[in-house]
């Protein structure tokens, strides 16, 4: 056998090899990939791929389409404006921005949560974890995301407890402290210098409130003309000191 013939022999035999080897390796591949499918298709995450501006999803799971209420292939056909859509009107534009900066590798927040927009109308909070990555050979942004509604519901609702009990709080006011009180006249001084009415100063410190009336020494006093009819009828009580009104039999001699 000449030499010409062994080397053609040996080269076919390592292309045959060669053959074999890059066959296990596209196996291998094909079973890798087939495993990630799975994976991917079965996660209880979601998970999407987004490219471009305006942006265009190469890729969602199952998972985030039931997020959504829609079919993972209807996602990938949405256009961009149906697509920025599905993002709520109050988030749209700091996520979009945050998705930009990704795509020119501009430092943004890998974790941002925010509110989608499902096929019956409702709301479902999303909270995403985003990297950078490539889909054949260009840059593209990948998230994989969690339906946390309930829970950021429960935080919502919790943050307005507090707020209204904060509120319930700065409402009450109470007095305390030594008033400064005329011993004449009975006005009270603020904090200001400012002499006021009791009842004025009270009702600015507190939330009571005040309906006038005369104490019955005081119809004595300024309207006495008037203080046995009231007395008589009850409205007004007789002077403590007055036999007559006890009851006691003490007529005199």
């Amino acid at each position: 056998m000449s030499e010409q013939t062994e080397e053609f022999i040996k080269r076919a035999v390592d292309l045959e090899e060669l053959i074999r080897e890059r066959k296990r390796v596209e196996e291998a591949l094909r079973e890798s990939e087939e495993k990630y499918r799975i994976l991917v298709d079965h996660s209880l995450q979601g998970l999407i791929i987004a490219q471009g501006w305006p942006a265009r999803l190469v890729f969602a799971n199952r998972a985030f389409a039931l997020f959504l209420g829609r079919e993972p292939e209807e996602l990938l056909t949405l256009p961009p404006e149906a697509l920025e859509g599905l993002v709520h009107s109050e988030d749209r534009e700091a996520f979009f921005e945050d998705y930009r900066a990704h795509l020119a590798g501009l430092a943004a927040p890998n974790r941002r949560t925010f509110r989608v927009v499902r096929a019956d109308g409702k709301l479902c909070w999303i909270e995403a974890y985003i990297s950078v990555t490539r889909v054949q050979g260009e840059i593209a942004v990948q998230a994989a995301v969690m339906d946390v509604t309930e829970r950021r519901e429960a935080e919502l609702e919790r943050e307005r407890l507090i707020e209204e009990l904060n509120a319930a709080l700065r409402e009450i006011r109470t007095l305390r402290g030594i008033v400064p009180i005329c011993a004449s006249c009975k006005k009270v001084r603020d904090d200001h210098g400012f002499w006021q009415q009791v009842e004025t100063y009270v009702s600015v410190h507190s939330h009571a409130e005040f309906s006038h009336s005369i104490c019955p020494e005081c119809v004595r006093r300024l309207y006495p003309e008037y203080a046995p009819q009231l007395e008589a009828e009850g409205e007004v009580e007789p002077p403590s000191g007055d036999a007559s009104s006890r009851g006691d039999g003490a007529h005199g001699e």
